[in-house]
């Protein structure tokens, strides 16, 4: 095998393969800044609701793109029920408290599993199966370019809401000191609730990439979790010299909208820092 072409080889599958450990661990990051927990069901969570898409792909004979729509759908309450239900009534805990509950939330989705699926093993399909090129004679397949870019697109939308919109200010205010944002009026339960929803669904879509290769197992993502999770050096060092989260504003008065007609709206003076303290940062 020439040199060039297995370079290829590794680069293509990389790509495939950081673009589901970039799902999952978009997910787990959301969840880390408003919840102040790390949830090491991300994977069991996209498991359950691959399993639901493969149920559905087996016993009503839709094709993948309708199954993942639906997988989707379910993950939205998934990560409801489980911050409405499951974390939010235990939300004064401390941080390690709340890893054990995620922690038993492995336990309690691995063990529904077989019990609402049965024990059989689904496979599902790539999302496009056919298409592939040779380029130096290394294989470059469709779905991988489409994992790719789908990976690249929903990052980078995440990132544009985040920065550009009214609730993505909700979502960075809460991350900074959750106790202030509810004074100011900032629903902090409903952004807690939408960053467990659209966690849940980053990780299932991670999970329909992973089952093609994998199999639709209680298992199917629990590596991809763990990997997603594991910490970089760069970034832990970044993590550690961060010890004050600072909002600094974009504009000369740029008012900062307000989330409560009984609260007034706050203005941030041009150049100004306004920093709060914060136990942990990313």
């Amino acid at each position: 095998m020439d040199i060039v072409t297995q370079l290829l080889r590794i680069i293509f599958n990389s790509l495939q393969t950081g673009s589901i450990y970039a799902l999952a661990a978009l997910g787990i990051v959301l969840i880390f800044r408003t919840s102040r927990t790390t949830n090491f069901a991300q994977g069991s969570i996209g498991t359950l609701n691959a399993y639901v898409a493969a149920m559905a792909m087996a016993s009503l004979g839709w094709n993948i793109w309708a199954v993942a729509l639906l997988s989707i759908i379910t993950a939205f309450f998934t990560g409801v029920i489980i911050d409405k239900f499951i974390l939010r009534p235990v939300a004064k805990v401390s941080p390690i408290s709340k890893q054990i509950i995620t922690l038993g939330l492995i336990m309690v989705i691995v063990g529904i599993i077989p019990f609402i699926f049965g024990v059989e093993t689904y496979r599902l399909p790539r999302f496009i199966a056919a298409g592939r090129y040779d380029i130096l004679g290394a294989t470059l397949r469709l779905n991988t370019i489409f994992t790719v870019g789908l990976s690249l697109a929903l990052m980078g939308f995440i990132f544009w809401f985040i920065q550009y919109t009214k609730w993505g200010l909700a979502i960075r205010v809460t991350a900074s000191d959750e106790a202030t944002s509810r004074l100011m009026g900032v629903p902090t339960k409903t952004v807690t609730t939408m960053s467990w929803a659209v966690a849940a669904i980053l990780g299932t879509l991670a999970a329909l990439i992973v089952a093609p290769q994998a199999n639709a197992a209680p298992s199917t993502s629990m590596s991809t979790s763990m990997s997603a999770m594991r910490p970089r050096p760069t970034s832990t060092a970044m993590y550690r010299s961060r010890s004050r989260t600072c909002m600094k504003s974009t504009s000369s008065s740029r008012p900062i909208p307000s989330f409560s007609k009984s609260i007034p709206t706050c203005l941030a003076p041009t150049g100004t820092l306004k920093c709060t303290k914060a136990t942990s940062t990313i």
